[in-house]
């Protein structure tokens, strides 16, 4: 005699979670976490990856990791440092201060933490404070004895 049934019929009981319960305690739960992960993840890896230096002589400033991306120049041919600042920017310390050139462009540097102070270390200079590098001395020319 055969039997069109294979088993018994399973009904589903009424603790298994389906589909979409399980999708609207992950949404209510916890579902923006592993996006706001991956935001302070991608966040860290950016200032991970990026250095930025004024120094006596220049502004420098390399980003990337397998792909970098380099700017300089030379204090002298600064013309304006210019600070873009949102609400959050001024209540949280950072901005985007864009650095215009004589003859060399204009370049933005985005989120810099103290843009105001990054601002006045390249435009605060004493005027005619060329640094010079100090002369080696030779070494004595050994005496006949």
């Amino acid at each position: 005699m055969l039997s069109t049934e294979i088993g018994p019929r399973v009904r589903p009981s009424r603790r298994s979670p389906t589909t979409l319960s399980i999708l609207h305690r992950l949404r209510a739960n916890g579902w923006p976490w592993p996006a706001a992960l991956y935001w302070i993840a991608t966040a860290w890896f950016h200032r991970w990856t990026t250095e930025t230096d004024v120094t006596n002589l220049r502004v420098v400033h390399k980003t990337g990791f397998i792909k970098r991306r380099t700017f300089e120049m030379s204090l002298d041919k600064v013309e304006s440092v210019d600070v873009n600042q949102s609400i959050l920017g001024r209540l949280m310390n950072y901005g985007d201060p864009t650095i215009q050139g004589v003859g060399e462009g204009t370049e933005t540097i985005s989120t810099v933490t103290s843009p105001l102070a990054f601002r006045s270390a390249i435009t605060t200079r004493r005027v005619g404070s060329q640094t010079t590098l100090p002369e080696v001395a030779s070494a004595p020319a050994a005496s006949p004895c």
